[in-house]
């Protein structure tokens, strides 16, 4: 009996422990996301990226955080002024993802994000670069395989699109129809979680008033 009440005790006070943990990872979580949206500095993308770390690093079998730190990071990248400063970005967030994946592998919305690191990558130096579109593209595939109602893909592929010259099969025309199938997938698909993946729905009605 004693065996009994010994063990019970031990199993309530891990899965106290355990809900403790869970909370704190939460609202460490919900802060970290709650001015996701309105961060437009360099430096607040890199302090952002830099608190999602510190919360990966406390939670090693959390896949979020990572993600986060790398679009954070890839952020940082896209309002960086020297194309050094870019380029070591989008491969800190490159490595987030592969940590990432390991944690949680066949995830549509990591393979979404390499896509678009790959394409900022390519982007930093585009006629070196320009076979990379084949690697950034290959990523996308994979995650719309996984879900084909990711509204980020088609936003990303849209914006590809809107910032390539016409000469090339890019511009506001070929972009239209990619941001228009994001719209709508961002008026009907809803994260399963909500800390999963939300943005991309007001870059993609800023897109398509351009």
């Amino acid at each position: 009996m004693k065996h009994v009440l010994f063990l019970t005790s031990l199993l309530l006070v891990m899965t106290l422990g355990l809900k403790a943990q869970s909370d704190v990872y939460l609202s460490a979580m919900k802060n970290g996301l709650a001015n996701l949206d309105t961060l437009q500095s360099n430096n607040s993308f890199i302090s952002a990226a830099n608190t999602f770390e510190r919360i990966a690093e406390a939670e090693p079998e959390e896949w979020l955080p990572l993600y986060y730190a790398a679009y954070t990071r890839l952020l940082g990248g896209v309002t960086a002024q020297n194309k050094d400063t870019q380029d070591a970005l989008y491969d800190q967030a490159l490595a987030s993802l592969k940590k990432a994946e390991i944690i949680m592998p066949n995830n549509s919305e990591i393979y979404a994000l390499k896509g678009y690191a790959l394409y900022m990558k390519m982007a930093v130096d585009p006629m070196e670069r320009y076979q990379s579109i084949a690697s950034a593209e290959k990523e996308l595939e994979k995650a719309l395989a996984i879900n084909p109602s990711n509204p980020r893909v088609y936003l990303i592929r849209g914006q590809n699109k809107f910032y390539t010259p016409e000469t090339y099969g890019g511009g506001k025309d070929a972009a239209k129809p990619l941001l228009l199938k994001a719209k709508e997938l961002f008026e009907t698909s809803k994260p399963a979680h909500e800390l999963d993946p939300h943005w991309g729905k007001e870059r993609t009605l800023y897109l398509l008033n351009q």
